[in-house]
């Protein structure tokens, strides 16, 4: 069955609820009453906090209490999204009553590595269709699975190959091996990591890699819609990367960040407001010290939510009276 198919002929069944996001975008922003001054999208990095914090908020309530004598915040995230769902998620404010005044787009370098960009969970192709339904007819949020299906790498994927510097590991079927080894030795340890490390942040950015694409439409459409724009990398725990890999990982993660960054620039002569926070944490403020993705620990979000903020605060100086970009 076709994936439009499927939503439609889901409204009423067992297992189904209206696209959770979705609703929640669709109830603040086109509502009859004060509608949020930011919009924060987000991955599992503004969702996750570790077993061993004490400050249980997650990376969004930290801004938003750090916000909230000036501004009102909601948080529209899910584990792995990526800058295209943002986009389709972004569209549905052109139907909308009310506009938030800031837009919080967090760009995941990870997002692009093979290990997430091809991940046939993660593509949310159930999701767009239902956003591009919504924009078509927005009397009803369309319904998705309640828990969706966990799939698997198929063949085909598993012998894709790539490029990838320090390692002779090609096959996306060969890292995912890597991943789920339970290696004894401490070499064996190292040798993972290294591996994940290479896998999750070091193949080469392409300028015209597909999700990369949907930044400039993001930037042109919030342009469109008068709202101020701030993007900015996420953290990476590069300190551990250099460790397991040496400097020369700090040079091709900086490469693929700056790809971004041109990617940003290109759009106009005067760029909407960008933050590369690839290098503003140490390794203490990831779950773990050795840990390859970006989770935070209660110290790390809390810089994190302090730099965002102090960001926001710092537009709505310059800002005043400008067009946003």
């Amino acid at each position: 069955m076709k994936i439009l198919d499927r939503i439609l002929s889901t409204f009423s069944g067992n297992g189904f609820v209206p696209y959770p996001e979705l609703k929640k975008l669709a109830s603040a922003y086109n509502s009859h009453h004060a509608a949020p001054d930011i919009l924060y999208f987000g991955d599992s990095v503004v969702e996750r906090i570790s077993w061993s914090d004490k400050d249980k908020r997650t990376l969004d309530v930290m801004v938003a209490d750090r916000l909230k004598d000036r501004k009102r915040l909601l948080c529209v995230s899910h584990s792995a999204y990526h800058i295209k769902i943002y986009f389709y998620l972004l569209q549905i404010l052109s139907c909308t009553r009310q506009k938030p005044h800031t837009v919080l787009l967090p760009v995941n370098i990870r997002s692009f590595s093979p290990q997430w960009d091809r991940n046939p969970n993660w593509q949310f192709e159930e999701e767009i269709v239902a956003l591009e339904e919504y924009l078509k007819n927005s009397s009803e949020i369309p319904r998705l699975p309640q828990k969706k299906e966990v799939l698997p790498f198929s063949e085909q994927e598993l012998l894709m190959e790539f490029d990838f510097p320090f390692t002779s590991l090609k096959r996306l079927g060969e890292f995912q091996n890597v991943i789920n080894d339970s290696p004894a030795t401490e070499e064996e340890k190292a040798f993972r990591k290294k591996q994940i490390f290479i896998f999750h942040y070091l193949h080469p950015l392409s300028d015209s890699h597909p999700k990369l694409t949907f930044l400039p439409r993001i930037i042109d459409l919030c342009r469109s819609l008068n709202i101020h724009l701030l993007i900015y990398v996420t953290p990476v725990n590069y300190q551990a990367g250099e460790r397991y890999i040496g400097k020369e990982f700090l040079n091709l993660l900086s490469a693929n960040v700056n790809v971004v960054r041109q990617k940003v620039d290109s759009t106009y002569k005067e760029p909407p407001h960008y933050l590369d926070l690839s290098l503003a944490l140490s390794s203490d403020a990831f779950f773990h010290a050795d840990e390859a993705s970006e989770h935070l620990n209660q110290h790390g979000r809390a810089q994190l939510a302090e730099i965002i903020s102090n960001e926001i605060m710092r537009m709505d100086k310059t800002t005043v009276g400008v067009p946003p970009l």
